[in-house]
């Protein structure tokens, strides 16, 4: 859907029309920074393009710990600015909360965009005593924590389980086959989802 915006720059004595595309509502992934785009036509070099956040906020472009914004870049009159939204801060929002984008010099917002943000999906983890999983997915990637290999296997597609193995000092390792060997000649403990 394309939206234009009226907006009066005195470019010499050049007046111009600024025109803005609105994207559709955008899902974005849990634990992960997600990146929205802002294409403004009709503008100068220097106009600068700025993000408002739910709150109907100004975003700073100090605040780096949530947010990075970047002007873009300039070319035949258009200019796209980019707002990156840190992974903390995306589970802060919910669904429907709106982002918008605009230029500072005009009351009107250029781009509205909603956020879909899914539910966190909590994930169930079945533990077996004395047994193992076959197949590394990595021989050589071990895990201190539990907890560090259940998000490295979530990440990965071809893990099925996790096993913690006493001969390499406890450490886990992630399996990429899900059968349970309930034999396990070390003293092995795996973790499937259940």
């Amino acid at each position: 859907m394309a939206a234009t915006v009226e907006l009066l720059l005195f470019c010499g004595f050049l007046l111009t029309s600024v025109t803005g595309t609105t994207l559709e509502d955008k899902t974005v992934e849990p634990g992960v920074d997600a990146l929205f785009t802002c294409l403004v036509t009709g503008l100068s070099q220097d106009t600068p393009v700025i993000w408002i956040d739910p709150d109907n906020n100004e975003i700073s472009e100090s605040d780096t710990d949530n947010f990075v914004i970047g002007q873009g870049f300039f070319m035949w009159g258009s200019k796209i600015s980019v707002l990156t939204v840190k992974s903390a801060k995306l589970a802060t929002l919910s669904s429907g909360d709106v982002l918008k984008c605009k230029v500072r010099s005009d009351p009107d917002v250029i781009k509205k965009i909603t956020l879909t943000v899914p539910s966190q999906v909590v994930t169930t983890w079945c533990k077996h005593e004395n047994s193992f999983l076959y197949e590394y997915v990595d021989a050589d990637t071990f895990f201190d924590n539990l907890a560090d290999a259940q998000r490295a296997c979530l990440a990965a597609t071809r893990c099925k389980g996790i096993t913690q193995e006493p001969r390499r000092n406890n450490r886990f390792t992630l399996r990429a086959r899900p059968e349970v060997n309930n034999n396990s000649p070390t003293g092995e403990t795996s973790w499937v989802i259940c």
